[in-house]
């Protein structure tokens, strides 16, 4: 794995040279404190910016811009054209180039929600509250105009439910909606909104901004920036802001446009006309008469020219924005439906839709109630057995014993050279060489004869000779274990991370939804590396240090045997001694283990929203908290510290002791005529050493043992029960070409996200023909997405069966069955590399592929301009491009795959109404012979379906064509067409 200081530094573009003390670049000319026009809250003159760091080349040039304070100031453009960015700079995320950014210094405090939702992993509640003090009669009105009161009320422990990573257990539209609430709570100076309403349905989408934006944050003169592709709500605007290709194309008032840039209105009147067209058509069978005389007076006004534009605008905006009203909406969202989570626990809280103040206000999670992410598993007592063997096969069991091996021949070959040394020291070379062989423990050294004595020069060539063969021995062995624990510990490591990484890209969602990132992180990097780095090294030093003493007790024994009858009481404490030690050493290594894991949540949490930290200027609580959690991961190795010195202390009054009965034991040898001053000497010099060894006996011990710790938490999740990709018994193989037609057939499907939780999908049928286009609608969190990760078998299934061309999913190898199927996700994914490989990682297409595909999916013309064309490369997550040009590439990729089935999951959310309508026609012609399931918030987007699937709280309520739905008039297809009126 990389590592993680590099990962997390290409997490954002804007996050690499930003400072998080005064949210600037070095070399940015924000200004915060400028003296500006009363009515202005945030000016920008002559700007030009840019993400990169060493380029010149400007992403958005030549902006200036004032945005007046306490209005509503709205920027619209197609996709990619810069609006995201000119938020950016605004709030000093982007390298200045030229010009500069002044903020008005009496109001210059500033929320922002960002285009992808940032959310901590925390209660729905400190999501809002960010931190701020906790008013209850702000919070509500917040929720209630966020349309967040029936999420709420269907929370096991309301707004102080966990919500998960991400907001992982919400959909995009309410995770959306959480982010602006956040914005609007804060009541700063200046809201800046990035494009929040391309994730709501028209229900809430109206509300939001009739409450929220307008009823509150307007109301209240407050300065608000909005990134939108919903033209209806332009009428609003007191200042409108039209961006392409990274400039201002113009700005003014819907009347100040229309009068300096009539073409750009009159496309602006054209799209929405074109909208409403599409809906007016639908509902022309059932429409009232009111309606179709609105409907015929708009074509009038289009037709006639002499007829007012401005009355033909306003005619327009004011019928593509109208709204439900308030009880209205309150009954089409009461039933809103969590995704992910099994929190329905009776009928009572479904069908509250009144906000109960003191219930809300002071409720307090019951227990585990609400609680998402559970406390990080802990095992505790000894290292269990089957985790040395674990490892040891993972090393490879005869690699392992050969290091094992090879160690004892080496401590064997080591104690051998004492002992030579010792015999030449002592010169007692006998014909047969009794003193070094020692056969008899009673030789008398003392009876040296002279005249037994082998010459000089003979006596010094015998022991050079036979010192040099055991140094070369012990030589040659050393480096043969070293070779051996080197091969050995690298297979260890490399097999147990394989193994658990393999593993964890196999399991299934629900491990991803209740695990938080930081865990993944530490044991892939924490734990790993403790097994890359320490594990082997102190797995060789402890079987040294056994060796080692082991052989001195062998030499002291031969030497002194009466040193053995002295150390028994020595050991027993010994025993006692390394028991207490290992054991706290062992928990407290657990405990630092676990304690890691938040610090990586933390650190990948903030990176993520780098910034929105900074706009909030919140830099300093995050800061205080990673210290916080820095001093809890460093409290337990503090602890460990002190009980290493604890430890040191006994290990080092019992050495005294150790030196003393060897000491002891040697004078009483030697007045006994046992040994001679050279085996004294070396009966010294090893209670010196085994003092000393015995001691590094206790600690590497503890270090083992600590470090298989690791081992256990590594394997742990090596065996997260994950999905079976390969064929196994039982297992259908369709043909080659499958799917051939694409034909999807849905019978009686129930599904759930975890067998311990209820289903998201209750009983759901539906007959898909070969090549038919399908729309999928519902309001939030009715289960559409869900029904899309059905099909690729992602949630579990347990009632009913899906089939493909005849052929049961549920019997089809995963890999086979996810490979013939292509998806357009809700949240585009682009991975680093080249837009080459990202069109195509198997290298299955030629050029000319690639680039029909680009002009499919609108990006022929920016892929041409970069300078490396198909080569550009992607940074990580696609941070080079917008939200909606990733969903663009995503497009192009489900092209480049050719797979009989499509599946658009939300994939024009963030693209403007334009793109959306050319993409749409290009699409029909495209993937005119393949089967295309699309889920929408945009009724436009479907409208032109062949079949229309309507869902809401998991059930299948509608199935019909377009037509025939809209006959329905009391159906939800046309109550959600005419939401979108």
């Amino acid at each position: 794995m990389e590592p993680q200081a590099t990962k997390f530094s290409n997490m954002g573009r804007h996050e690499l040279a930003g400072d998080s003390s005064d949210l600037t670049f070095t070399t940015s000319t924000v200004q915060r404190d400028h003296e500006l026009a009363g009515d202005v809250s945030v000016e920008v003159r002559d700007g030009s910016f840019t993400w990169e760091l060493e380029s010149q080349t400007a992403n958005i040039s030549r902006i200036n811009l004032a945005i007046p304070k306490g209005k509503l100031t709205i920027v619209v453009g197609q996709v990619g054209s810069g609006k995201s960015s000119l938020l950016s700079a605004i709030l000093g995320e982007m390298r200045t180039l030229e010009g500069q950014v002044l903020w008005n210094k009496k109001q210059n405090t500033v929320s922002y929600a960002t285009q992808r939702a940032w959310l901590l992993n925390a209660s729905l509640r400190d999501n809002v509250t960010f931190g701020l003090p906790f008013d209850h009669a702000r919070y509500q009105q917040v929720i209630s105009a966020c349309c967040l009161q029936p999420d709420i009320d269907i929370l096991p422990a309301g707004d102080l439910t966990e919500i998960g990573e991400k907001g992982i257990n919400l959909s995009g539209g309410q995770k959306q909606r959480v982010s602006v609430a956040r914005a609007m709570y804060a009541q700063t100076d200046i809201v800046l909104l990035d494009d929040p309403l391309s994730a709501l349905d028209a229900h809430v989408g109206s509300h939001l901004f009739d409450q929220g934006i307008m009823g509150q944050l307007v109301k209240d003169c407050r300065t608000v920036v909005l990134v939108t592709h919903k033209l209806q709500y332009l009428e609003h605007a007191h200042l409108i802001v039209a961006m392409e290709k990274g400039q201002i194309i113009a700005r003014g008032t819907m009347e100040e446009i229309r009068e300096t840039s009539p073409d750009l209105h009159r496309g602006w009147m054209d799209a929405i006309s074109e909208c409403v067209r599409q809906i007016d058509e639908g509902l022309e069978p059932n429409a009232g008469p009111i309606f179709q005389n609105q409907t015929r007076k708009a074509d009038h006004l289009k037709r006639d020219d002499n007829s007012s534009p401005v009355a033909a605008q306003h005619l327009l905006l004011n019928r593509l924005s109208r709204h439900m009203s308030v009880s209205s909406l309150a009954s089409s969202v009461e039933d809103v439906w969590v995704r992910r989570a099994d929190w329905c626990e009776d009928g009572t809280k479904k069908d509250q839709a009144k906000f109960v103040e003191d219930e809300n206000k002071e409720k307090q999670p019951d227990g585990e109630l609400g609680k998402l992410v559970e406390a990080e598993e802990r095992m505790e007592g000894d290292v269990k057995l089957k985790y040395y063997v674990t490892y040891a096969a993972a090393c490879g069991l005869h690699l392992a014993i050969l290091v094992l091996f090879l160690q004892v021949c080496k401590a064997g070959v080591t104690l051998a050279l004492d002992f030579w040394l010792a015999a030449w020291s002592s010169g007692n070379v006998g014909g047969s060489i009794d003193a070094c062989n020692h056969t008899e423990a009673n030789v008398n050294y003392t009876q040296w004869n002279t005249s037994q004595a082998i010459s000089g020069p003979d006596t010094t060539g015998y022991y050079v000779t036979g010192y040099t063969g055991l140094s070369v021995g012990a030589i040659a062995l050393t480096a043969a274990a070293v070779a051996a624990s080197i091969l050995s510990s690298l297979r260890g490591a490399r097999v147990m991370h394989d193994r658990m990484v393999n593993n964890i890209v196999r399991a299934p969602l629900r491990f991803f939804d209740t695990t938080p990132t930081g865990r993944i992180l530490n044991r892939m990097s924490g734990d790993q590396g403790t097994l890359d780095n320490h594990l082997p090294g102190d797995m060789v030093m402890f079987v040294q240090n056994c060796l080692d003493v082991l052989s001195a007790f062998i030499a002291l024994g031969v030497i002194t045997p009466y040193f053995l009858i002295g150390m028994i009481p020595i050991l027993v404490f010994y025993y006692f001694m390394q028991k207490l030690f290992r054991s706290s050493a062992r928990e407290l290594k657990r405990i630092e283990s676990i304690k890691n894991s938040p610090v990586f949540s933390q650190l990948a949490e903030s990176f993520g929203g780098l910034s929105t930290i900074r706009a909030y200027r919140a830099e300093e609580r995050f800061t205080d908290e990673m210290m916080r959690r820095l001093n809890a991961g460093f409290t337990p190795n503090m602890y460990l510290m002190a009980v290493e010195c604890w430890l040191g202390v006994r290990m080092v009054s019992a050495g005294a002791v150790i030196i003393f009965i060897a000491g002891l034991s040697s004078v009483v040898a030697g007045l006994q005529g046992l040994v001679s001053p050279a085996w004294v000497g070396l009966a010294i010099s090893y209670a010196i050493r085994i003092q000393i060894q015995l001691f590094s006996v206790v600690s590497s011990f503890a270090n083992v043992e600590n470090d298989m710790t690791r081992v256990e938490r590594v394997d742990t999740y090596s065996r997260v029960q994950g999905e079976v990709y390969q064929h196994k018994s039982g297992n259908t193989v369709p043909p080659v070409e499958w799917p051939a037609s694409g034909t999807v057939q849905l019978e009686g499907v129930s599904a759930r996200y975890d067998e311990s939780l209820d289903g998201v999908l209750t009983m759901v049928t539906a007959n898909i023909r070969a090549g038919e286009k399908v729309g999928i609608c519902g309001r939030t969190g009715s289960g559409k997405s869900s029904l899309t990760l059905a099909l690729f078998r992602m949630i579990d299934m347990f009632e009913g069966k899906i089939s493909i061309d005849g052929v049961d999913i549920s019997r089809v190898p995963l890999t086979l069955l996810r490979s013939r199927l292509s998806i357009i996700p809700q949240d585009p994914v682009l991975f680093s590399g080249t837009i080459r490989f990202n069109l195509d990682p198997e290298e299955n297409s030629d050029d000319e592929e690639l680039w029909r595909a680009l002009e499919i999916a609108q990006l022929k013309t920016l892929v041409a301009d970069m300078p490396s064309k198909l080569d550009e490369m992607v940074t990580e997550g696609g941070e080079n491009f917008s939200v909606g040009q990733r969903q663009l590439f995503c497009l192009a990729r489900a092209f480049v795959r050719k797979s009989r089935i499509l599946i658009m999951d939300e994939a024009t959310a963030s693209v403007d109404m334009e793109t959306d309508a050319i993409l749409q026609e290009v699409i029909k012609e495209a993937f005119g012979d393949r089967t295309v399931i699309t889920v929408a918030h945009r009724i436009a987007t479907i409208l032109n379906s062949d079949r229309i699937l309507v869902l809401d709280q998991g059930k299948l309520m509608e199935n019909d064509s377009p037509e025939n739905l809209l006959k329905k008039p009391d159906g939800l297809f046309t109550a959600m067409v005419k939401a979108n009126k």
